[in-house]
């Protein structure tokens, strides 16, 4: 099994749906439920997290479509380490920017993974420093930007 066009976007699909979830549904949850459109979301996420899991074990161990494969499932992370942080869940959503990370830090040099390793580094910047972790939180950011300063070298 490889990567089709259908897989792909039926993964599309809903990691959209997440994003509407969050981004549309949440104004409306009832203030007894004020995270209801978030914990859906992560649903969801955590099915697309499975599926991009299985497939990536169907890969080839180094192809650029096993590493495109780990860098959506590493963006997906993010987002579920997102809504957990959000839904004030910090430990939980600290351990999946960190699984996030350890999918495109290897790679973090090529054009397909950059800008998900930047964007983590970012969420845990934001965690540490709201958590009071100047000096870590520095780290990460410094991390981010070294890395997105890198990353310039990819645009002609």
């Amino acid at each position: 099994m490889g990567i089709t066009k259908e897989s792909l976007s039926d993964i599309r699909e809903e990691f959209e749906k997440a994003h509407k979830k969050i981004d549309e549904d949440a104004r409306n949850d009832p203030p007894t439920e004020p995270f209801r459109s978030h914990y859906a979301a992560r649903d969801i996420l955590q099915s697309v997290q499975r599926k991009l899991k299985d497939l990536a074990e169907t890969l080839d161990e180094g192809s650029d479509a096993r590493l495109t494969v780990r860098c959506i499932l590493a963006n997906v992370l993010k987002d579920i380490g997102r809504i957990s942080i959000f839904t004030e869940e910090l430990g939980n959503g600290e351990l999946v920017l960190v699984e996030a990370l350890g999918l495109v830090r290897e790679e973090r040099e090529r054009p397909q993974a950059v800008n998900g390793y930047v964007e983590v580094l970012n969420q845990l910047g934001i965690l540490q420093c709201n958590r009071g972790n100047f000096e870590e939180s520095k780290g990460f950011l410094d991390l981010a930007k070294e890395a997105y300063e890198g990353a310039k070298a990819f645009v002609p």
